[in-house]
């Protein structure tokens, strides 16, 4: 589903040197498809619910 996508930017605009996407594309085939097309990934980070209530409590 990403192949496509950054296929058309390339053809538009250029090789990007990173790309960055939401958690809905953090699967090892994506990082794997970006890192042998010598683009930096930027996904996301996993933060279990137990993580997200510590810092939502302790930045209050």
């Amino acid at each position: 589903m990403l192949e496509p996508l950054l296929e058309k930017v390339i053809e538009n605009c250029g090789k990007p040197e990173a790309v960055a996407a939401d958690a809905g594309y953090k699967t090892p085939a994506i990082a794997q498809y970006l890192i042998e097309s010598e683009i930096r990934p930027a996904l996301t980070l996993s933060i279990s619910p137990i993580l997200r209530l510590n810092f939502v409590l302790t930045s209050q």
